[in-house]
């Protein structure tokens, strides 16, 4: 294999370089440096053959056969012109997406934690103890839902925290009761006695509570939105801080010195209520029209700018 036109003319170049591979460089850099020299002194004598395998020693062949190849690879491909220069250097930090604000939850009741039990699941009440329950001789209750109690004797029991949603409690005896906090959404209380029962933070969401006694009860913070309290007695009623009420029916209840001061009143049905000596003191969302077919007397409070006309009997 005889070395290359190109490779010869170039070691002419070299055999006139000094051999700086002697001292610091590569041990390849050196033999082709010597092989480049013997070359070019071999065609300055007119030697025929000084690029005939056969005139060099075994090691100038590896070496020269090695050099044709590196000669070639960088001649022919000049990768290093040609190659797209580095992108510089960036530093992309993901962050994660910002979390969602939590709103607190509404609070059942100013005064209890209702919303902490609100969706606790409670154990059922067999029939043994819903007959316990009518007779009266069941005094606690942990959950009994579209259960039928009509009639039944609840007075002066303790059922906090109770669930009875859709129960069907008409006429039922709750007097002196302790239903704070109990679930009582959808259920029928048409006709029942609920004086002095106290349902502090109760949910009473979409009830039935028409013709009901709720003389004296005690409603702090209760849920009635949607619920029906038509021709109810809720004379002497603590009604106060009522967050949830909108759609709330009192037509032609009797709320004779009730106490609905701080309540959220907007959406309200007052239609011929008599609130005769009722408190409705800083109300919220209380409008005049609400009142406009309401009645009360002297002792009527409402907040600044509100009117109510008086009751055919209203005390003067």
């Amino acid at each position: 294999m005889a070395i290359s036109a190109e490779a010869a003319r170039l070691g002419e170049g070299a055999a006139h370089m000094p051999l700086e591979g002697d001292r610091e460089g590569t041990p390849f850099g050196t033999f082709a440096a010597r092989l480049f020299a013997k070359i070019a002194a071999r065609r300055r004598a007119g030697s025929e053959d000084a690029l005939s395998p056969a005139a060099l020693a075994p090691d100038d062949v590896a070496t020269a056969i090695l050099l044709s190849l590196c000669l070639h690879i960088l001649l022919a491909s000049p990768w290093w012109l040609t190659a797209p220069e580095p992108e510089p250097l960036s530093l992309r930090i993901a962050l994660a997406p910002p979390a969602k604000s939590i709103a607190a939850p509404q609070p059942l009741g100013t005064q209890n934690g209702t919303e902490r039990l609100k969706e606790q699941e409670l154990p059922p009440l067999d029939e043994a103890g819903m007959a316990a329950l009518r007779a009266g001789q069941g005094k606690r209750i942990n959950a009994c839902m579209r259960c039928t109690l009509t009639r039944g004797d609840f007075s002066g029991g303790l059922y906090r925290i109770a669930n009875l949603r859709h129960a069907d409690m008409r006429e039922a005896n709750l007097e002196e009761a302790d239903f704070s906090a109990s679930r009582l959404m959808g259920a029928n209380l048409s006709r029942a006695n609920l004086r002095g029962t106290r349902l502090q933070g109760a949910l009473l969401t979409g009830a039935d509570l028409r013709l009901a006694d709720l003389t004296n009860a005690r409603m702090l913070g209760v849920w009635i939105e949607g619920a029906d309290f038509t021709g109810a007695n809720l004379t002497g009623a603590d009604m106060t801080e009522i967050d949830m009420a909108d759609k709330a029916r009192f037509r032609e209840a009797v709320l004779h010195d009730a106490d609905l001061r701080r309540s959220n009143l907007a959406g309200m049905d007052f239609y011929k209520a008599d609130l005769s000596g009722a408190d409705l003191r800083y109300g919220k969302g209380l409008t005049q029209a609400q009142l406009d077919y309401a009645c009360g007397d002297t002792r009527t409070r409402l907040p600044e700018g509100l009117t109510i006309r008086p009751c055919a009997n209203a005390s003067k």
